[in-house]
């Protein structure tokens, strides 16, 4: 027989923790879905972005990217509604943080695709083409390239790993047992 896992006397500073940090994590994604659009609905704003400009002339990125906006703001939404579940000790706000985690997870392969072939390409084309008429060496902008490609790739790892001790933390038995014991206190009996 199975005994269950003491339960702490006070909250796990775990759920605070990983609420707050979901609630600002969501806030970001929400902003920058609204600069997005800012900048979509400004000409001279997206003329001065190569990855903007790209969506006049390739029919996919666009389709992606206008998608990824979509996925983008539903992960915003799931993040702050999971961080206030969190907040208040909620089950529902533990199994929302957890499927956020996974979904964002599941989704980056995707956004690394994205970045690889549409944006990294459009950028590095408009990197060389201001370096060429500023007079500076090719080997300039070859180099930001390579710095950026590393700080993507490492920046996704970091993010993949967060996201997997996320759900790591949210799994184990101590937060459900919490959950059950904050669901059990606050039912009114009748």
């Amino acid at each position: 027989m199975q005994t269950p896992p003491s339960l702490p006397l006070k909250k796990p500073k775990t759920f605070m923790l990983l609420g707050v940090g979901l609630l600002i994590l969501g806030i970001f994604y929400v902003l920058g879905l609204m600069m997005n659009g800012v900048m979509l609905a400004i000409p001279a704003m997206r003329e001065q972005n190569p990855a903007l400009r790209l969506l006049d002339q390739d029919a996919t990125y666009a389709a992606i990217h206008y998608a990824s906006l979509v996925l983008n703001g539903f992960l915003g939404v799931v993040a702050i509604v999971a961080g206030i579940g969190l907040m208040k000790s909620r089950n529902w706000g533990r199994m929302l943080g957890i499927t956020w985690a996974a979904v964002t997870i599941l989704s980056t392969p995707l956004g690394l695709w994205v970045t690889t072939k549409y944006v990294q390409p459009a950028t590095a084309a408009e990197m060389q083409k201001e370096m060429s008429k500023s007079g500076a060496p090719a080997e300039v902008g070859d180099t930001i390239l390579k710095i950026t490609n590393v700080l993507t790739y490492a920046f996704l790892f970091i993010w993949v790993v967060f996201c997997i001790v996320m759900i790591i933390f949210l799994s184990r038995d101590k937060m459900k047992a919490w959950c059950r014991l904050q669901e059990t206190q606050t039912q009114v009996p009748g």
